[in-house]
């Protein structure tokens, strides 16, 4: 089961900008329980990116998980663009294994 911790900045679900490495969090989560996720995707200039999910489970480092797919965001998403919401299953194989 997953816990994400929603305060602690260094977890949760990030976005990987494919070309420089800038990291762009999420920070509305409506479902963290479970192996599902449900979150706000963050407004997000166009391009393509890795989904990764940082946990930390008791006892042990920062866990990183992928999404085997680039998430694509074809133009610039701006606060008057309808909210999107991403739900993400941990038990999926389109999920990588964790990197400990």
């Amino acid at each position: 089961m997953l816990k994400l911790a929603k305060a602690d900045a260094s977890l949760g679900v990030f976005f990987v900008a494919e070309g420089n490495g800038a990291e762009v969090r999420a920070s509305f989560y409506s479902r963290t329980g479970g192996n599902i996720l449900s979150f706000k995707v963050p407004e997000l200039p166009a391009g393509s990116y890795r989904i990764e999910v940082r946990s930390n489970p008791p006892g042990k480092e920062i866990r990183i998980a992928a999404y085997a797919y680039p998430f694509v965001v074809s133009f610039c998403a701006s606060a008057s663009f309808p909210r999107l919401f991403f739900f993400m299953n941990l038990d999926s194989p389109a999920v990588l294994p964790a990197i400990s």
